[in-house]
């Protein structure tokens, strides 16, 4: 009687066979996961962009990059206090320079805060997908765009001249 077995061949194919799909799967579930987190920052930049422009429909401006909590030209968008803590729209209000409680219960309600809960991180900042804060420029006399939400992208990190190419703006 014949014993069936495999030859080392056989199973050294088998096993790279395995590898290859095993690498093609991992491959896709990366650009899948980042063509989300793309997506979802999108999203939340449209957010954004749609409570600024209420702001603006409503009370007559944007908020001045000078307003925002931050320094020079990097300005972030604050809803909550340092680790989450609850925070008034009257102290927010004076977090973002004093602007008027209303322009801050209205930009809040128009946001759907709460759907934005778990980009927020421990500063109380808004963030992207990747857990950096979204950056806020008000409109200069120069400006095509009435303000800008920048995202620095996957990688975190500004390229020279001030965008790289996984920057994502509105």
């Amino acid at each position: 009687m014949k014993k069936s077995c495999f030859t080392l061949v056989e199973v050294v194919m088998v096993v790279a066979l395995i590898a290859v799909l095993t690498g093609i799967a991992i491959g896709g579930y990366s650009y899948a996961m980042g063509s989300a987190r793309e997506s979802a920052t999108k999203s939340i930049i449209k957010q954004m962009e749609a409570a600024l422009e209420s702001g603006k429909t409503k009370h007559g401006f944007y908020p001045a990059s000078a307003q925002m909590p931050g320094s020079g030209s990097t300005r972030f968008i604050q809803l909550l206090g340092s680790n989450g803590a609850e925070i008034t729209d009257a102290d927010l209000a004076t977090r973002w320079g004093n602007l008027p409680e209303k322009y801050i219960k209205d930009f809040r309600r128009t946001l759907d805060f709460e759907s934005l809960r778990e980009y927020i991180n421990d500063n109380g900042y808004i963030c992207d997908a990747w857990g950096n804060p979204l950056i806020y420029t008000a409109p200069d006399t120069t400006a095509r765009k009435a303000f800008t939400i920048r995202s620095y992208g996957p990688d975190g990190e500004t390229g020279s001249g001030g965008a790289s190419d996984d920057d994502i703006t509105n």
